[in-house]
């Protein structure tokens, strides 16, 4: 099953199921965000999947900048264990 997100819905919980594929894109992609939006994607794994593997892919010219970087600062890709984690940059 495939997700496309609107702008006005950028942010999603996703719970996984064996072969989940969830299409992300930024709001108004391949215009600039606009201001002061903040989007996530949370992925859960239910306690019955032991292990797992979450694979992430970057649409070319897509990139996920650098906190010094002047062009847009805030984004980052974020993997955190525990809901408690999920600010802690990796």
């Amino acid at each position: 099953m495939a997700f496309q997100l609107s702008p006005l819905g950028c942010s999603k919980r996703v719970t996984a199921r064996k072969h989940l594929h969830v299409y992300w894109q930024s709001p108004g992609y391949p215009k600039r965000y606009p201001l002061n939006i903040s989007c996530t994607l949370e992925l859960f794994y239910p306690k019955k999947f032991t292990n797992g593997v979450i694979h992430v892919t970057f649409q070319t010219p897509s990139r996920i900048y650098a906190k010094n970087d002047t062009v847009c600062w805030g984004d980052r890709l974020v993997i955190a264990e525990r809901p408690k984690f999920a600010n802690r940059q990796v």
